[in-house]
């Protein structure tokens, strides 16, 4: 992720959408951290980031795979 190129904005762009979508946010504007941070609070966010991840890491697995 920290190399910065076209698949990592790609990726990152994915990702803001899915978290989103699965947050049931209209628009992803403010970024899938500060998203995790409004829905989760500080305390439960590194458990829900990673949650999310996970989901969406098997989304594309599956939508790939399809």
């Amino acid at each position: 992720m920290g190399r910065n190129d076209a698949k990592d904005d790609k990726l990152l762009t994915a990702f803001d959408l899915f978290v989103a979508k699965e947050l049931d946010e209209g628009s992803s504007t403010i970024g899938w951290c500060n998203m995790i941070l409004k829905h989760f609070g500080e305390q439960d966010a590194m458990a829900a980031f990673y949650r999310l991840l996970r989901q969406f890491q098997s989304a594309s697995l599956t939508h790939e795979s399809s």
